[in-house]
């Protein structure tokens, strides 16, 4: 088999073991990856403060309605309790009710806003915690799956690395210098097969002359345009 050829199947090799690599780390990168439980615990946990923050300010504002409105019942039964003897004292009297009406009255509104804040932050709580509760069920579903993709992945990576030793054990020295080089500036390809008359990786047009230097070629003979070593297909 040719040097050139030996190199080719080393590619392959080279790419298989790359490849099983990339998706090793990317399955280790899920089993460790609990962001989407983050995310939904800090926004469940968001939408509760939130809506702890709107309770309280109700109890409060309810509890300051209370307030008024007793003060207001004291201020009307003082007036029809036949005790008033002035009419300043009566008229101070009115107007301090007048006042608290329009108290009891703005934070009844105040009130009512709360509680339909209070509702549609009940609603998000109760959203975020499905979200949440989906999250932690779907981990605990995939874990499983992933470590099952991760041992297969190493069980494959340790076979392919084994066959990747026996490829590159093939060739010799000064030629695995050589694609290791072009591998290295040629985006892990050093190697392209001939597709008709185009080199299968930069797809220009192979001259004819290099064509059959390749089919009667004892050394390696390389693209014109991308440099790289040529290899004839199967």
């Amino acid at each position: 088999m040719s040097e050139s050829k030996l190199l080719f199947n080393l590619q392959k090799s080279d790419t298989k073991v790359s490849t099983i690599n990339i998706e090793i780390r990317d399955t280790k990168f899920k089993l460790n990856d609990d962001s989407s439980i983050v995310k939904a615990k800090d926004l469940n946990g968001l939408v509760l403060s939130k809506l702890t923050s709107i309770k309280s300010i109700r109890n409060k504002l309810e509890k300051n309605l209370q307030i008024l409105k007793d003060k207001s019942e004291s201020i009307n039964t003082k007036i029809y309790s036949g005790f008033i003897k002035t009419e300043k004292e009566l008229t101070a009297l009115q107007e301090e009710l007048a006042n608290l009406s329009k108290l009891i009255e703005e934070t009844e509104d105040e009130i009512l806003t709360i509680m339909i804040d209070q509702d549609r932050y009940t609603e998000g709580l109760e959203k975020s915690s499905i979200q949440l509760s989906a999250a932690e069920e779907t981990r605990q579903r995939n874990i499983p799956e992933l470590k099952h993709a991760l041992c297969q992945l190493e069980s494959e990576f340790k076979s392919a690395s084994i066959e990747n030793e026996k490829a590159r054990s093939k060739c010799s020295n000064s030629a695995l210098m050589k694609y290791d080089q072009l591998c290295k500036t040629h985006k892990g390809i050093g190697v392209s097969t001939l597709v008709s008359n185009l080199c299968s990786t930069c797809r220009v047009s192979v001259p004819t002359k290099t064509i059959q230097e390749l089919k009667s070629a004892t050394s390696f003979v390389f693209c014109n345009s991308c440099q790289r070593i040529l290899c004839l297909p199967d």
